[in-house]
């Protein structure tokens, strides 16, 4: 298959408005990158120099790399874990992670006891509450008279 077939195959399904724009777009790309490459010419021993100075850092790091694993692979696996279990291998022999809270004995703490507020104490009923709302008291003023959260009276006035 020649280029030319290739070109026609590739814009086959292209209408003319496209191919116009895409060698409208060509044309300042190709111009760009030329000058591009033209302008940096003067420092290409500078751009070479700062290229090869990546290439020894990155074969440096591959180097350790290399280092590291094969001194993994020939020492072992330190940390052996199966769900959740977990054992670390050391000089001196096995220590089972998953196991440290068992040896520890650690207690719970205390349990908390939760005591719910009361509604209505016994010298305030709805009735006070709403006989003292009606002879035009604030919220607030009864909230201090019968010892009650404002948001109590306010429930109970807004539920008349």
């Amino acid at each position: 298959m020649s280029f030319v077939e290739l070109n026609k195959r590739l814009l086959k399904g292209i209408g003319m408005r496209q191919r116009i724009f895409l060698a409208i777009a060509a044309i300042p790309t190709v111009a760009f990158t030329a000058y591009a490459l033209f302008s940096i010419w003067p420092y290409h021993d500078l751009i070479g120099k700062a290229i090869a100075v990546l290439i020894i850092v990155l074969i440096t790091c591959l180097c350790v790399l290399a280092i590291n694993f094969t001194v993994r692979k020939v020492r072992g696996a330190e940390v052996y874990s199966e769900g959740p279990y977990m054992v670390i291998r050391t000089k001196t022999g096995y220590i089972n992670v998953g196991a440290d809270h068992e040896r520890a004995k650690l207690q719970l703490p205390a349990p908390v006891t939760v005591t719910e507020e009361k509604e209505d104490e016994p010298g305030t009923s709805k009735e006070t509450i709403l006989e003292m709302y009606n002879k035009g008291m604030h919220l607030r003023d009864i909230a201090k008279a019968t010892n009650s959260t404002y948001y109590q009276v306010q429930k109970i006035t807004a539920g008349q």
